[in-house]
Formats: structure tokens, C-alpha cells, sequence
């Protein structure tokens, strides 16, 4: 086994740490005062040494610097011994090149671990300078062969569009110099390199590589591999030193340089380019010809919110929404594999499944051949300019409903008198018509049993009163719906500004609103649940907000296709703006974006079938607007309706009473 050196002041670890290491097979031998290190190692050669950090005379730290400045001994490992885990120390210790650490008290299985380990490493160690060893004689080898072939080599050298040449380290005088050198700096040999490859140096260059190349005992270490720019041309050099035995035996600097001027700007000019991409405020994405992502910039993850390890090997189609058709899409790839270019907007999901618009331009990147080899996708996030260009939509919508209904206010405020009056003789006559049939009818049919008739206005006698009965009926029912019209215009007409000074209770008429229609909801099977915290009070009138929630909560019962179908009512004060919100929602048979679009406009109905006027929701909707506040809508086909009421809290001045 191997030969351990402790050194430790401390005699009972030195005890323990010796039946331990004995134990495990090992020869322990011990050393107390730290001063006789070197002499105690020239005597008895170690394989490892066992270090205690904190000594009387002379610390651990400063005896692993000594040991390896040690120009024998610095190849044995150091394993250091401490009681107090300090991480400065430690880190120190590390730094200087000890191997490991083992910490006190000592754990026998933690000791023959670590000492097994530093063994096994110093006999890798031993292996590699083995190796280096042995590549150093081929290298000496290959140095008389190319002594034996110097006219040969000397011809290759001067044929390659590089600068070489070599330099003696101690007086810096140029020995040789390529064809290549030859042509760039003259005739060199013999001069000083510091003088005549540089500009301005009045001594050795600081950045010269000497020291770099050569070990502690002065052998050569291998090549150095360095750039620079050179302060006589200007120029990029990508330079290969290395320290070489020269024919007369010294030791001497061979420096091959590569011209990289040409690729040092191609570098800079993509480094900008990268630093532009990554600081984009726009979206970037590059993917193979199979749309497979193969980059993506910060902005990508800032938006999405995918990072690109997560994005990267996917396909773009991890953000779409399934709101672009496949027909787009079809279009998209026929202009792009074609070498064209796609323009146009996407409305694509988030990781977190939030919603936002991009405007997209897609385009291919080409080889110099021509090939398409990869496109580029650049996105600008567009979600906030959607959202103002839909709110100012919303807007206009409203200011031009807003004019329709001023407009049709001053209309039907004329028009009802003028409908009502004929509409009045015509609901009395079919009342009286109605009457006179009862018993007309019976007396029809006798006379013509009587008289024998078969036919009456050119058709059959019974079909002939059926017709009248039908026409009768029909006449009364139109009267009827005429009325109910003229009754809605009326009120869509009233512009009433007394009894909206009140202070309303919004809870009670929100409950008042439910028990009005329970029997609806008894009639349509609904199943309701209410979400109604305290709210403060409202400035306005109590029955006409009862009308408008009544309204809506018939509209809900009956969009509702299935008795296990739901609706809700919550609400909630927005103290920062001072208003409540009434959220009405089903889970109804829902609206598309036309019928949408046009729910609030007067005479809009869905239910023409049922006896529907169109006037409840646009009578709803002004309304709401008498009391200051708002009314949207937001529904989707099959996904039912939600309907939100905003009104303003009440002040303590202006408001009457509380309701």
C-alpha cells in the first residue's frame, strides 16, 4: 500500500489518524514540527501527505504553498486536516493545489475514501507526466528528422501563406523568417523582433509569450495559442508559440501567425448582428425547412413565455391559438418554401394561456447556392394596439347606438300616438268581430244546409270559415303585438330624469330581481346560484334597475337548452374606480359575432317566433346608460352568455333617499 506523511501537532490525532490509515493497510509516519518537512521527505519519500491547516509555528496553508514551490515534492498530494470549516481557507488551500479536505473528527470510512481517491489521482498524475514524457522524446525525435529534411521543410515553409519565424528568448534576435515574412517585413534576419515586427517599443513587447512557453526548469511547455492585433499593420494574427530546441542546442521561440483580419470582421459584424437579434424588441425565430425551431431571441420568452429550452426542437404551433385557418397557414408555407414572403397577424396563446396578437413576417434564409436551408420568422407584439383599435371599435358602436337610439327616441315619441289610434279601432272591431262570429258562424252553416250551398267566396263553405276564423284570430294577435310595441316604444321613448337621485340598496334589487322571476325559473327548470357580497349603494331608481336585471334574467332562462344548465349571478365593488359590477351568466345556447354585434340595436331579436319585440334589451341598455354606467356583452356559440352591468357608487350629495 502507499507511504502517508502526517503532519499535525496535535499527537492524538497524529495517534488516530495513524491506526486508522494502518488499518486500511497503509505506512503512516508522523511529523510534529513542521520545520523539518523537506528534510524528513528527502529521507522518506511519501506518497501522500495528510496536512493540518491550524499548527503552532507555522500554518498549513503557508507549509502547501512551500510544498508546492517545491520543485520535488510539489507532485505529491496534499490532503488538508481541519476542525473548523471555513470556506475562505479552504477555497485558499484549493487554490494553492491541495487535493482534498477531511474534517475533524475523523470518520474512518470519509478517511480511507478521500486517501484512496488522492492516490488514485497521483497515480493518473504519474500516467499523464509518463505520457508527456514520452511525447516529448517524439517530439525530439520528429526535430532531428526535420533537421535531416531542413532544405525540404524550408521549401514547404516558404509555400504556405503564413507568417513564421523564430526568435531566440533571450536576446530576441529573429534566427529565421518564412518567404511569407520575408515579403511582409524584409529582410529580418538577425534583427531584433521587438524592433521590427512592433511600432513604438523601446524594449522586449510586454505581451511577448517568452515566459509562457517554458516550464519552472526551463523546458518547453508546448504551444500557446493567442491572437493579436499587430501595432506595425494593423492587422489580426491568430498565432500558434511554442518553445523549440534550435540546432545549436538553445532553446528558441517558433511563432506561426495566420492572417484572421478578414475573419476578425466577418466575427465583429456577426457579433453585432447577434447582439442586435438578442436585444430585438421584436420576436425572433429561426427554424430548419421542416419548421422545427432551432433559435429563439429573449423577446421569444418574454412574450410567450417558453424559454428556449422548451421552445427549441418544438414546432412554432406550441403558441397557436387555432384561431388562424389552415388555409392561411396553407398560404404561409407556399409563399415561404417558394423563397417568397408571408406578412400577416396571429392571435396565438401563451405558456400560461393567456391570448395575444403578433404581426408576423416570414421569410427564408439561402445558402450561397440558392437553397433554402432555414426561415426566419420576425414578430412584433400587437396585442396592446388590437385592444385599443377593438375598444375604440366598441366605442364607435356605442356612440353610433347611442345616436340611434337619440334618433328613435324622438321618432317613436311622435310615431306611437299615430300607430296607437288606428291600432285601437282595430283591436275594438276584431273584439267585436269576434263576438258577432260566435254566433255568425253557427248561423252560416245552418243557412246553408238549408239552402243547400255548398261553396262560399268561390271555395267550400267549411273551408271558407276556417279561413275567416284563422284570418280573425290573426287579425287580433297582430292588434295584440302592435300594442305590445307601441307599450315598448313608449317606454323606450320616456327619458324619465326624476327618480335616479335615490340611493339604491343594489343587493336588494339584485334579490328582488331573482324572486320576481322565480316562477320563470320554475317554468324552465333553471338552476341558479348567486355570488352577492355587500356593496355600497347606488345613486338611481330601484324599479327601473329591477326591470333591466328581470329582463336579463328572462333573456338567460330562456337561451338555455338543457334543464341541467346553469346561471349565475355574482357582483363586486372596484373600490380603485368606484362603481359595482352584476355579472349575469348562462350557459346557454350562446351568440356569434353578427348577432353580437348587433344585441342592443331596438327591433334586434332572435325570438321573432316567440312573440320577441327587439325593444327589452336596447330598453335595458339605455337604462343602464340614464344611471351613468355600462352594459356589455360577451358570448360564444354553444359556450353561452355573460352579461356585465357597471354603475357608479352613490355620493352622499345628490342622492334623496335610500331605497
Amino acid at each position: 500500500m502507499a507511504k502517508i506523511l502526517i503532519v499535525d501537532d496535535d499527537r492524538t490525532s497524529i495517534q488516530l489518524l495513524s491506526d486508522l490509515l494502518s488499518f486500511a493497510g497503509h505506512t503512516p509516519t508522523f511529523l510534529v514540527e513542521s520545520d523539518y518537512l523537506f528534510p524528513k521527505l528527502d529521507s522518506n519519500p511519501v506518497d501522500l501527505i495528510l496536512l493540518d491547516i491550524y499548527m503552532p509555528k507555522i500554518d498549513g496553508v503557508s507549509l502547501l504553498r512551500q510544498i508546492k514551490n517545491h520543485p520535488t515534492y510539489q507532485t505529491i498530494p496534499v490532503i488538508m486536516i481541519t476542525g473548523q470549516h471555513d470556506e475562505l481557507i479552504l477555497s485558499a488551500c484549493f487554490n494553492l493545489g491541495a487535493m482534498d479536505f477531511i474534517g475533524k473528527p475523523v470518520n474512518k470510512l470519509e478517511l480511507e475514501a478521500r486517501v484512496k481517491t488522492a492516490l488514485e489521482t497521483r497515480k493518473y498524475i504519474s500516467e499523464l507526466a509518463n505520457l508527456n514524457e514520452e511525447l516529448e522524446n517524439r517530439v525530439q525525435e520528429r526535430a532531428k528528422e526535420l533537421e535531416d529534411s531542413h532544405e525540404r521543410f524550408i521549401t514547404v515553409l516558404d509555400s504556405l501563406d503564413v507568417l513564421i519565424y523564430v526568435a531566440d528568448m533571450e536576446t530576441y534576435e529573429v534566427l529565421y523568417a518564412n518567404q511569407y515574412a520575408r515579403n511582409l517585413w524584409g529582410d529580418i534576419i538577425g534583427k531584433t523582433c521587438w524592433q521590427t515586427l512592433q511600432s513604438d517599443q523601446t524594449k522586449p513587447c510586454s505581451f511577448c509569450t517568452n515566459d509562457r512557453l517554458l516550464t519552472a526548469k526551463g523546458k518547453p511547455k508546448g504551444v500557446y495559442n493567442w491572437e493579436f492585433q499587430n501595432t506595425n499593420n494593423g492587422r489580426w494574427y491568430d498565432i500558434h508559440d511554442r518553445a523549440i530546441r534550435w540546432v545549436d542546442g538553445r532553446i528558441v521561440r517558433l511563432e506561426i501567425a495566420t492572417d484572421i483580419t478578414e475573419r476578425k470582421r466577418m466575427e465583429e459584424g456577426l457579433r453585432k448582428l447577434s447582439r442586435a437579434v438578442e436585444q430585438s424588441p421584436s420576436t425572433v425565430i429561426i427554424t430548419d425547412t421542416k419548421g422545427i425551431i432551432e433559435y429563439v431571441n429573449p423577446k421569444f420568452t418574454q412574450i410567450s413565455g417558453y424559454t428556449p429550452e422548451e421552445a427549441i426542437g418544438k414546432s412554432p404551433s406550441i403558441v397557436k391559438s387555432g384561431e388562424t385557418t389552415p388555409e392561411e397557414y396553407q398560404r404561409l408555407w407556399e409563399a415561404i418554401i417558394s423563397g417568397g414572403e408571408w406578412q400577416g397577424e396571429f392571435h396565438n396563446r401563451k405558456k400560461d394561456g393567456t391570448f395575444f396578437w403578433e404581426f408576423a413576417i416570414i421569410s427564408s434564409i439561402k445558402n450561397k447556392e440558392g437553397e433554402i436551408t432555414h426561415f426566419l420568422a420576425i414578430k412584433e407584439d400587437i396585442t396592446t394596439r388590437k385592444l385599443m383599435e377593438e375598444r375604440a371599435k366598441r366605442q364607435q358602436e356605442q356612440l353610433i347606438q347611442a345616436d340611434k337610439m337619440i334618433s328613435l327616441g324622438t321618432l317613436v315619441a311622435g310615431m306611437a300616438h299615430e300607430v296607437n289610434n288606428p291600432n285601437n279601432s282595430i283591436a275594438l272591431n276584431a273584439s267585436n268581430m269576434e263576438k258577432i262570429w260566435k254566433e255568425a258562424n253557427h248561423l252560416i252553416i245552418s243557412g246553408a244546409k238549408t239552402h243547400h250551398r255548398k261553396t262560399m267566396a268561390n271555395m267550400p263553405v267549411k273551408e271558407a270559415l276556417e279561413i275567416f276564423d284563422t284570418s280573425l284570430s290573426g287579425i287580433k294577435k297582430g292588434s295584440d303585438r302592435i300594442q305590445k310595441i307601441v307599450l315598448g316604444l313608449k317606454d323606450f321613448a320616456r327619458a324619465e330624469a326624476s327618480g335616479y337621485q335615490n340611493e339604491v340598496d343594489a343587493r336588494m334589487v339584485i334579490n328582488s330581481s331573482i324572486k320576481f322571476t322565480e316562477s320563470i325559473f320554475k317554468e324552465f327548470a333553471c338552476q341558479l346560484t348567486t355570488s352577492v357580497p355587500e356593496l355600497p349603494p347606488i345613486k338611481g331608481n330601484f324599479l327601473k334597475l329591477e326591470q333591466v336585471l328581470v329582463n336579463l334574467l328572462i333573456n338567460a332562462c330562456q337561451s338555455l337548452d338543457d334543464c341541467v344548465k346553469s346561471i349565475e349571478i355574482d357582483a363586486n365593488h372596484d373600490k380603485a374606480k368606484e362603481h359595482i359590477s352584476i355579472r349575469i351568466k348562462d350557459q346557454g345556447v350562446g351568440m356569434g359575432k353578427e348577432t353580437l354585434r348587433r344585441v342592443m340595436e331596438p327591433f334586434f331579436t332572435t325570438k321573432q317566433d316567440s312573440g320577441g319585440t327587439g325593444l327589452g334589451v336596447s330598453i335595458s341598455y339605455g337604462i343602464i346608460q340614464e344611471h351613468g354606467g355600462s352594459m356589455q356583452y360577451e358570448s360564444e356559440p354553444g359556450k353561452g352568455t355573460s352579461v356585465t352591468i357597471t354603475l357608479p357608487v352613490a355620493t352622499n350629495s345628490g342622492c334623496e333617499k335610500r331605497v
